[in-house]
C-alpha cells in the first residue's frame, strides 16, 4: 500500500525526516570547539656584554628563527657597553635582578666568585679566545721570539697577564721587549709606526688592519698555550636552583642559535642589523667570519667548557694579583646544558 504525504502516517514520516535533516544541518554548521588557552611565554632578560653587534648574533638568531618561542620563552635583550653611569657590568645587572642571564668572561666570573658573588657559567659561545698579538706583515713578526727588541702595546690586567704568561712559557725575558700600556682602541699605533705589535682581538683589530688596506700577521695566544673563555653565558646560583627548567630551555634555544650562525653567517648579520641599523653590514660580516673558527673548532661541542682553560684563567688571575686565593672551579660553571650535538 502506497503512503501519501496527506495521510497521517505519511505526514509523521515527513516530519521525522525533516527534523533529522535540521539536526544534521545544525551539527554540520556548529562552530568549532574553543581551543584551550596556551600558557603565556616565560619572560627572560639577557644582559649582553657589549652593544648590539656580531658577537651577540647567536642570541638574535635564536630569537628571529623562533628557537626561544619554540621553548615557550619571550627573551628581552639589554644592550651592554657604557651609559651615563659608566660601564654596564653584566654580573651586577644579573645579581641586582635587572636581568636573568648575562654574558661575561671566565676571568670576570672567577673574580666575581672570589669576591663572594654567586654567579655560575652555564654556556659558552667561543671555544677559543680571540686574543692575539697583531702586527703588520712587513714587520715579519711570525713567532713570539720575533718580539725581542720590539715595541708591544698591551692593555692592562687580563691582556697583560696573558702576554706575560705566554712569554714565560716561551722562555722569553720580558725585559728584552719594550712593553707599553695600550691607551687607545683601534690599530692606528700599528699603521703610523708607534708600535711594532699590539695585543688585541683577531675579530676586531685583526679585521681593522685589513680594512685599512694592510696585511696583518697574527699570533693567537691560544696557539701558545694561553686560552680563556671571553663569551661565557651565566646566571645566578639562585636562578639555577629555583628555575633550572627555564635555564635549560633557554640554553637549548641558544645552542640552536649558535648552530644557525655557523650555518648561515649572512642571515645572522642581517638579524644583527635589525637590532643596530647603524652597523656596517660588510664590516660586521668580516668580523663574524673571523669569529667562526673560534666558535666551534674541530672536535668540540657547541657551548662546552674545558676545566683546563678555567684552571689556566685562574692561574693568570693569581699571578696577576687580581684574586687573593683560588676558588673551587667545579662550582664556577656547569656543563649540564652543553649541546648534545655530535663532535666533528
Amino acid at each position: 500500500m502506497a503512503l501519501h504525504a496527506t495521510s497521517p502516517l505519511g505526514r509523521a514520516i515527513a516530519l521525522v525526516t525533516l527534523l533529522c535533516m535540521i539536526t544534521l544541518a545544525s551539527a554540520c554548521s556548529a562552530p568549532p570547539a574553543t581551543p584551550s588557552a596556551q600558557p603565556a611565554p616565560t619572560e627572560l632578560g639577557v644582559q649582553l656584554s657589549w652593544v648590539h653587534e656580531y658577537s651577540s648574533s647567536p642570541f638574535y638568531a635564536a630569537a628571529k628563527n623562533g628557537h626561544f618561542a619554540a621553548e615557550g620563552l619571550q627573551v628581552r635583550f639589554e644592550e651592554g657597553g657604557f651609559n651615563s653611569a659608566g660601564y654596564i657590568d653584566p654580573i651586577s645587572q644579573v645579581l641586582d635582578g635587572n636581568a636573568d642571564i648575562g654574558m661575561t668572561s671566565s676571568s670576570s666570573l672567577i673574580a666575581a666568585r672570589a669576591a663572594g658573588k654567586p654567579v655560575i657559567g652555564i654556556g659558552n659561545i667561543f671555544q677559543r679566545s680571540p686574543l692575539a698579538i697583531i702586527s703588520l706583515a712587513e714587520q715579519n713578526i711570525l713567532r713570539p721570539q720575533d718580539l725581542v727588541g720590539r715595541t708591544v702595546l698591551v692593555a692592562q690586567d687580563g691582556a697583560n697577564d696573558s702576554l706575560l704568561a705566554m712569554l714565560k712559557i716561551q722562555q722569553i725575558d720580558p725585559d728584552t721587549i719594550t712593553i707599553l700600556p695600550r691607551t687607545s682602541f683601534g690599530v692606528d699605533p700599528l699603521l703610523n709606526g708607534e708600535a711594532d705589535a699590539i695585543v688585541a682581538w683577531i675579530i676586531n683589530e685583526g679585521v681593522q688592519v685589513r680594512e685599512a688596506g694592510r696585511e696583518p700577521n697574527i699570533m693567537l695566544m691560544s696557539d701558545y698555550g694561553i686560552d680563556t673563555y671571553d663569551f661565557v653565558i651565566f646566571t645566578s646560583e639562585q636562578a639555577l636552583q629555583e628555575r633550572p627548567e627555564q635555564i635549560e630551555r633557554f640554553m637549548r634555544a641558544l645552542n640552536h642559535g649558535i648552530a644557525d650562525v655557523i650555518a648561515n653567517p649572512e642571515q645572522a648579520i642581517s638579524y644583527t642589523l635589525e637590532f643596530n641599523p647603524d652597523l656596517d653590514q660588510a664590516g660586521q660580516l668580516q668580523r663574524l667570519a673571523a669569529s667562526l673558527p673560534l666558535i666551534r673548532p674541530a672536535n668540540t661541542q657547541i657551548g662546552t667548557f674545558d676545566i683546563e682553560i678555567w684552571e689556566l684563567t685562574q692561574q693568570l688571575l693569581l699571578e696577576g694579583d687580581r684574586i687573593d686565593a683560588p676558588i673551587d672551579l667545579e662550582r664556577a660553571f656547569t656543563k649540564a646544558f652543553v649541546s648534545a650535538e655530535e663532535t666533528e
